[in-house]
């Protein structure tokens, strides 16, 4: 499997989504999985791969790949912020770090009248919003 993950800050090396790339990195290659670090569109679209992982919430879904939101940071980050909340509604799926990140997720879509599909992975979540119910959203 061929997993795309998208470098949000490829400029600052010491930031907690760049620790984390490279330990997945790690954890691919025991696992026989093929990583790619992407930045931009053009390099997820080259990479061809079987989904793409993003790490920050303003990245939003350009591309016709499968794309989830790794999802570490407390709500309060960005749950005010329409741009971020646009970006947030484009992704396919979202894996939550907390069952507070996965509350908000459910309560923010629902406020929207969105499906949702959500089910808790200890200690993950996986939400997912219907790409039907999204093309009417206007934030």
């Amino acid at each position: 499997m061929r997993i795309a993950v998208q470098n949000s800050f490829p400029n600052r090396p010491q930031t907690a989504e760049t620790q984390w790339i490279r330990r997945f990195f790690t954890a691919c290659g025991r696992l026989g999985f093929e990583p790619a670090e992407v930045i931009t569109s053009a390099d997820i679209m080259r990479c061809q791969s079987d989904c793409v992982l993003v790490t920050h919430e303003f990245s939003p879904k350009l591309i016709p790949f499968p794309t989830l939101w790794l999802n570490w940071s407390p709500p309060v980050f960005f749950a005010e912020d329409p741009v971020r909340g646009r970006s947030i509604l484009s992704l396919d799926g979202h894996l939550c770090g907390s069952r507070q990140i996965s509350q908000w997720i459910d309560d923010f879509t629902a406020s929207l009248d969105l499906f949702l599909r959500a089910c808790f992975i200890q200690p993950l979540a996986f939400c997912y919003v219907s790409p039907e119910k999204f093309k009417s959203i206007a934030i």
